[in-house]
């Protein structure tokens, strides 16, 4: 990207704060002590970029993102993650989340329900990549994720479990 669309990006992102922060009342600053501070958890919600991955599945989120989002510690977001609740990504170390898997603070069930539905063989890199990839056997050759968007709930599990199969033989 280049940093003129960077800057833009970062513009539109302010712009658009500061709108909603002046609709808001003045007594909801009262208790606001380190305006700063403030800013700084904001820009946290800031999507990371996964390296080459991104390209394929998108954005994610960093753990302090979601411990954020959340108001939880690093180890809450860590258990809903070893509990299979959270579709994780591990890149040098960090775990990293794809954006794909939310739907605002929450987590999309139907995803989770899919990425369960490929077993725990599938790496969790090859499930984010096949939920972005365009299905050939649907006719609108649209990804997965599209599809669960548009209510094809059915035909994306069966989906993954014919694809889980075929890579588990």
């Amino acid at each position: 990207m280049s940093s003129s669309t960077a800057e833009e990006k970062r513009e539109a992102i302010v712009d658009g704060l500061r709108s909603r922060l002046q609709q808001m009342p003045d007594e909801r600053f009262d208790d606001v002590s380190d305006p700063r501070a403030v800013g700084e958890n904001m820009a946290v919600f800031v999507p990371e970029s996964p390296g080459a991955f991104s390209k394929i599945i998108g954005p994610v989120y960093s753990t302090r993102a979601l411990t954020s989002l959340w108001r939880v510690s690093r180890e809450a977001v860590s258990k809903r993650a070893r509990n299979g609740d959270l579709l994780v990504l591990k890149v040098e170390g960090e775990n990293l989340f794809p954006v794909f898997q939310f739907d605002g603070a929450e987590v999309r069930q139907d995803v989770m329900a899919v990425v369960k539905a490929f077993g725990e063989h599938v790496d969790p890199f090859t499930i984010a990549q096949w939920l972005n990839t365009r299905q050939v056997s649907d006719g609108a050759r649209r990804t997965p994720i599209e599809m669960l968007d548009s209510g094809a709930f059915n035909e994306v599990v069966s989906a993954a479990r014919v694809a889980s199969a075929r890579w588990a033989a």
